[in-house]
């Protein structure tokens, strides 16, 4: 097993702004992915990649802190080395 970060949605803010869009559908369809994609994030289910934070950073009113969390996680995958371009 090997640990990994990753970003995903802080879920205090993912609900209230849920709240405010009167939904999942409404939260996906304000940052312009499907209901399923936002329902995935929204549970805590996919991970937040740079097109998604975009969405969320130009859509609302919020900092990157706010809106995300940076978690540790494990994995089964093996852990891959970075290269830097030549």
């Amino acid at each position: 097993m090997a640990e990994i970060a990753t970003i995903r949605l802080n879920p205090e803010w993912a609900e209230r702004t849920k709240a405010g869009c009167g939904g999942v559908a409404g939260f996906g369809a304000a940052l312009g992915v499907d209901k399923g994609t936002a329902s995935r994030h929204l549970r805590g289910k996919s991970e937040a990649g740079p097109r998604f934070i975009g969405a969320v950073l130009t859509k609302f009113a919020v900092t990157f802190d706010e809106a995300f969390d940076v978690v540790h996680e494990e994995t089964d995958a093996p852990a891959q080395a970075l290269r830097r371009a030549s």
